[in-house]
């Protein structure tokens, strides 16, 4: 069994246990990964956190001098999907092995996908997040997360941050969590789950850990590309039947992923569905928030519970001077499209502004949008027309505000809505982000000798 990477640092690098339960308690509060939690707290520098991660792994670490020098026929033989979905960056080809930087180099799912796509052994290397991130961004043009830029300009200017909440946060379960790469949790949604069972026939089940056409084939399917009943249908397992498989067959190859492509749009939409009804009410929205196990879902069942009352929601987390778009429903726009558009928005908290006010008090507003060039700002990152008027109501913990969740009219007057359940909403918001908390703690008390 790998050690812990706290464990590594306190033993053999002359890291204090202080800090580093200090960075797991930040960890516990926002999630993220503890390396990028100890950079962020300014305790250790992303050359220490690489040697620590390698010992970890028990594989060599990835210097700077490395990532800069990556080869171009390296990086070409790795596709951008693949690179963005494992954390990978390739360093160079020799003697038919692919050297690359590792987010987890104990990924086998993405070592052997990465393997089948460029027909090369790999050998996997440790690299932290936050250097990684940096050359996906450079080399792929992958963004990276906002907090993930702010971490790294402070590590750079040798300030020790605060433990701010960023979006990379939010997008990764807590470990042991249930969840997966689509942000959907059927523990977390008890009303989407008889749903969600009565589509995952064989034929329709999702392999979470794979992308594409990550689905469960039936016989006929199974037979026509040439693999065992219950593996996983992978882009990679398509395109070999697509290049191998006869003329007469590719017709019926090419109807079988068109209907695979069918199923699973027809099970995302039957589970956007189930979770829009989960949430009706406000005993609808305490109840799911009891059962939440990760912070997605704690915002997404928030944000959808104000959606019945107003046409424009989304929510905002706080990460020191700035607030950072996480979740939005907005009119005649899929979820998924409002929350990738909301994503991109960034506010600054350090002019006075309405959002500014909130975070600072911890307490809601509601009324005009005033004509201050930050609140002008705040309206543009929302998209689409100036609200009229506006309602923000904070999330705490702790007394510290850790999002804020927006709703407005679009360019119409708020009209009539129920203050006293959507306070409560986010009152039970607040617990459920302490019961997160605490059980972080419980799982860091399990690990102790």
């Amino acid at each position: 069994m790998a050690r812990k990477l706290g464990e590594i640092l306190t033993s053999s690098h002359g890291v204090s246990e202080e800090m580093v339960n200090k960075a797991l308690e930040t960890q516990a509060m926002f999630g993220g990964r503890l390396g990028t939690n100890l950079i962020d707290h300014g305790v250790v520098d992303a050359e220490l956190l690489g040697a620590a991660l390698a010992e970890q792994h028990a594989v060599d670490e990835v210097i700077a001098e490395m990532l800069d020098g990556a080869s171009v026929r390296a990086l070409r033989l790795v596709p951008n999907t693949i690179a963005a979905k494992h954390g990978i960056v390739p360093l160079n080809v020799k003697d038919k092995i692919l050297v690359a930087a590792m987010l987890d180099p104990t990924d086998l799912v993405g070592i052997d996908e990465l393997a089948f796509a460029t027909n090369l052994h790999i050998k996997a290397l440790a690299c932290p997040e936050i250097r990684l991130r940096t050359y996906l961004e450079r080399y792929y043009k992958i963004p990276r997360p906002n907090r993930l830029v702010q971490v790294a300009h402070d590590a750079a200017q040798g300030v020790g941050g605060g433990g701010g909440l960023g979006l990379d946060d939010l997008e990764a379960p807590p470990e042991g969590a249930l969840g997966n790469e689509d942000g959907f949790t059927p523990g977390a949604d008890p009303l989407a789950t008889q749903t969600i069972a009565q589509l995952q026939s064989p034929m329709a089940s999702l392999n979470s850990g794979l992308t594409g056409l990550g689905m469960m084939p039936d016989l006929e399917i199974t037979e026509l590309l040439g693999v065992d009943p219950g593996q996983a249908v992978t882009p990679g397992v398509i395109r070999k039947a697509e290049e191998e498989a006869p003329a007469e067959k590719q017709e019926k190859i090419e109807a079988a992923v068109s209907e695979l492509k069918r199923r699973r749009s027809a099970r995302d939409e039957a589970v956007e569905a189930a979770r829009v009804a989960a949430v009706e009410s406000v005993e609808d929205v305490v109840r799911v928030l009891a059962d939440s196990l990760t912070r997605e879902d704690i915002g997404e069942s928030l944000i959808r519970f104000f959606s019945k009352s107003f046409p424009r929601v989304a929510a905002f987390v706080v990460q020191k001077e700035q607030a950072l778009g996480w979740h939005a429903i907005m009119p005649d726009t899929p979820f998924e499209q409002s929350r990738k558009d909301i994503r991109s928005a960034s506010v600054s908290l350090e002019e006075p502004s309405i959002i500014q006010g909130v975070i600072q008090t911890g307490q809601y507003y509601l009324g005009e949008l005033p004509g201050r060039a930050s609140d002008e700002a705040y309206a543009a990152a929302l998209g689409g027309p100036r609200p009229t008027d506006l309602l923000i109501l904070p999330v705490q913990l702790n007394t510290q505000v850790v999002f804020a969740l927006h709703a407005d009219s679009m360019d119409e007057s708020l009209g009539e809505f129920d203050m006293r359940s959507l306070r409560a909403a986010c009152h039970a918001a607040e617990l459920a982000m302490e019961v997160l908390l605490l059980r972080s703690r419980i799982r860091q008390l399990a690990d102790l000798d």
